[in-house]
């Protein structure tokens, strides 16, 4: 019988997943110009991390262990995290050691004119730091930007959300806001059939405690302010009394 885990808890995930597998499909990487193949179905696996870098990485070891790759999506400009400090550099670092693609997820509501010029020099700025970066793919962040399957005109790059992106129709499904927005992938026309499926997962959702989106926002904010806290006592130490707290 099809076990539909229906909680957002990594055990949960990996039950999901496994249930993938068990269906014959099998992981795939996205690329530019794919082409439908014949034999198993292809399950593209993406994380767009919106708000919480350590949720990503907890679970993107979790996946590791689970022999799961996928694609993580980052901001550059996100107002959340800094993936250029050193702990975002660290973090970014590991998780591609962990097996997985890392790309760029743009919000492309913070500019106006040449969307294509953006992007490419936001790319051009994260494989600075991460010569792996994928340069040829891109997640956009707020999709009601741009159309869901808006094609760039950027030659040799592709928004995952175009059709163009696999020369053939994917079905989408995504857990955005913490809830099944369409349809629960297992109850998905794509896996009743055994098509391919682009499936759409933020680890926040995933990696935090907490079983409502409003319990896991609040642990993730919980855990970052004791990371500040720690950053403020490594790098600011003068602002720390001998009790250990903030003087003044």
């Amino acid at each position: 019988m099809l076990n539909i885990p229906r909680q957002f808890s990594l055990a949960h995930y990996g039950e999901l997943i496994a249930e993938f597998a068990a269906r014959g499909y099998s992981l795939a990487q996205f690329q530019v110009n794919s082409q439908a193949e014949t034999g198993s179905p292809k399950l593209f696996l993406r994380h767009d991390v919106d708000v919480d870098l350590n949720a990503a990485l907890t679970l993107a070891r979790f996946e590791k262990l689970q022999n799961i790759q996928a694609s993580y999506f980052f901001l550059l400009r996100g107002p959340f995290y800094n993936v250029l400090s050193e702990k975002g550099e660290t973090i970014v670092n590991e998780i591609h050691e962990c097996g997985h693609d890392v790309a760029l997820h743009v919000d492309l509501s913070l500019y106006d004119g040449n969307l294509e010029t953006a992007v490419m020099n936001e790319i051009d700025c994260l494989a600075r730091l991460f010569p792996y970066i994928n340069r040829n793919i891109f997640s956009v962040h707020k999709p009601a930007t741009i159309s869901i399957g808006q094609q760039l005109s950027i030659w040799n790059l592709e928004n995952v959300s175009s059709e163009t992106l696999f020369g053939r129709a994917v079905e989408y499904v995504s857990d955005s806001t913490g809830t099944w927005r369409y349809v629960h992938p297992l109850e998905s026309s794509a896996f009743q059939t055994r098509s391919d499926m682009q499936l759409l997962t933020h680890p926040i959702w995933w990696a935090c405690e907490g079983r409502t989106p409003r319990e896991k926002v609040e642990a993730s904010i919980s855990h970052n302010q004791s990371t500040i806290t720690d950053l403020l006592r490594r790098h600011l130490p003068k602002l720390f009394g001998a009790d250990g707290n903030i003087t003044g």
